[in-house]
């Protein structure tokens, strides 16, 4: 059995390969081993050089010829491009605001961004039922995200906002991308764009360059075994998107992100009491993951709820 034929088990898939890559994320940026926000985006853009070996495992010649009758993605190349602006703009909130369950939370309001840009650009129709699961884990979101707007500031809300619209935009391209030119075609391309938009950056900046050597001499398995995780869950994500009866529907499913970064987070702490592996900073920073438990857990709540009248 296929399980990559499975929609839904992808969509699930998608928040746990990233709740795993984002506490890493955290302890990195916690630990000063990210030291500016460029750092990660530079990192987790480089490894999406990683599905050139669909080109080297598959039909090298297939992919060529699909290239020759229908031409190059351009949406999947702008979904790179998004998705390389969100990359910036994420590693920029975490800087100053190392909580990633409460900045995914706000982010998880592009389950309205998403529907908007569908219904836009790709012309997508669902059923009223969907649009009010849409509102109700989006009203649940924000809620949760009320009190960290006002303690932020404006120079934050304007990162999130830009990374909550970023991550939309992208992924509404990348399924026009699939629908037109499919998985492997769109993927490659996608990936590729991230990838030499971080090659240019490195290229530019001597200073980056240089950190990002040192990274990867000092932290090879910690940054690799994040990264693949990475690639991953936007694999992942992309296949879901495919398959999937809507791009808003996974975007909802993928809107369970915070909680399963609180899951994780919980089992790594819970863990260390029995197996101390964990430095106290460490456990601080998962600790951190954990604030305004009450909230986020009613907030995503909603998100269940949302999930449930759409199976309804």
């Amino acid at each position: 059995m296929d399980l990559s034929q499975n929609w839904l088990l992808m969509a699930v898939i998608t928040p746990t390969f990233w709740a795993i890559c984002c506490v890493l994320d955290c302890c990195l940026i916690g630990n000063k081993i990210y030291r500016k926000p460029s750092d990660g985006a530079i990192v987790s853009s480089l490894f999406c050089l990683a599905p050139l070996l669909f080109l080297f495992i598959g039909d090298t010649q297939e992919v060529v010829m699909s290239v020759g009758e229908k031409g190059v993605p351009t949406n999947a190349v702008l979904a790179g491009l998004a998705f390389a602006l969100h990359l910036f703009f994420y590693f920029r909130t975490l800087h100053r605001l190392n909580d990633v369950s409460g900045a995914e939370t706000f982010i998880s309001l592009s389950v309205l961004i998403v529907p908007l840009f569908a219904w836009v650009m790709l012309g997508e129709r669902l059923p009223g039922h969907f649009y009010l699961a849409f509102i109700i884990a989006a009203s649940g979101v924000l809620i949760q995200c009320l009190p960290a707007i006002r303690k932020v500031g404006l120079l934050l809300l304007v990162n999130m906002l830009i990374t909550m619209t970023a991550v939309s935009l992208s992924m509404v391209l990348q399924a026009g991308a699939l629908e037109s030119h499919g998985f492997i075609l769109s993927t490659v391309f996608f990936n590729l764009t991230v990838f030499f938009v971080a090659m240019t950056f490195v290229i530019a900046n001597p200073k980056s360059r240089q950190r990002v050597v040192n990274l990867f001499q000092h932290y090879p398995v910690v940054l690799i075994t994040g990264e693949v995780l990475s690639i991953l869950a936007v694999l992942s994500s992309h296949r879901a998107t495919q398959l999937g009866p809507s791009v808003s529907i996974v975007a909802l499913i993928e809107c369970l992100l915070p909680l399963m970064i609180i899951a994780v987070s919980s089992a790594l702490i819970l863990m260390n009491r029995y197996w101390p592996l964990l430095s106290s900073q460490h456990e601080s920073i998962l600790s951190l993951q954990l604030q305004g438990m009450q909230m986020k857990i009613g907030a995503l709540s909603l998100v269940m709820i949302s999930l449930l009248i759409l199976m309804v």
